[in-house]
């Protein structure tokens, strides 16, 4: 079989040329339109998206600064509290305390025996030059004299907030019978003052003894924290538990 194809006379072709574009046209540029549109409305929707999300960040923003304000003002209103909590100690028997001088904290140091009583009895001094390296610890015998800084009257000590004293604790042991012991965590009278508290102290799982008649010494570090209330009252109190 053989496939005839008629050629179309060109003046009939240049006739037609301008019908067959004007329809190739007709038919692609409704769908270009059509693309045009979706693109822009897409672009519309993003951009709205886009919108929404930044107003979303900025209340989300303003919220976290509101919440950050209100943080602010209950830890300024706790740390005033807490402040006047520990300067007006209230029924604590700090409150018969001496005052201290101005910029000061007045501090009082206790060894309290708990559980058995103890003969003899604990004091508080400033170290003296020999005994002023921090956790030193010495017995005199009977007879001996134990070197002693200025007595604390009572334990009481008028500190500076910020800074540590060397002091010495000593037990006066009155009897003919060498007395151990063991000395645990301080507390504070009152509790609100204990995160004030700075000692490097003796209290250690290791028991201390005086001989008979004679004395035991320790050097400590005591003092009270930078942010301690000028004018506040504590005591300062280690248990003792004797051991037999």
């Amino acid at each position: 079989m053989r496939l005839r194809l008629k050629i179309m006379p060109m003046p009939v072709a240049a006739a037609l040329a301008p019908a067959l574009l004007l329809l190739v046209v007709s038919a692609v540029l409704p769908g270009m339109a059509r693309a045009t549109d979706h693109k822009a409305a897409d672009e519309s929707k993003a951009q709205q998206r886009i919108a929404k999300a930044l107003d979303a960040v900025s209340d989300r923003l303003e919220a976290l600064e509101e919440d950050a304000h209100s943080l602010r003002q209950r830890a300024e209103a706790l740390e005033t509290r807490f402040a006047l909590d520990f300067s007006r100690v209230g029924p604590s028997r700090a409150m018969y305390l001496p005052d201290a001088p101005e910029g000061k904290v007045t501090v009082q140091l206790r060894a309290e025996p708990v559980a058995a009583a103890m003969a003899g009895r604990f004091e508080f001094h400033l170290a003296a030059p020999e005994m002023n390296q921090v956790f030193q610890t010495e017995s005199f015998a009977r007879g001996q004299t134990a070197p002693t800084g200025q007595a604390l009257d009572e334990g009481i000590a008028f500190v500076e907030p910020g800074k540590l004293y060397t002091l010495q604790v000593l037990y006066r042991n009155p009897t003919d019978q060498e007395v151990r012991f063991l000395v645990g965590a301080p507390t504070t009278d009152p509790q609100a003052a204990l995160p004030f508290a700075r000692a490097r102290c003796w209290c250690a799982a290791i028991p201390f003894s005086a001989p008979p008649g004679g004395v035991f010494s320790r050097t400590l570090q005591v003092g009270v924290a930078p942010d301690t209330p000028p004018g506040a009252k504590a005591i300062v109190i280690w248990p003792v538990v004797a051991l037999q």
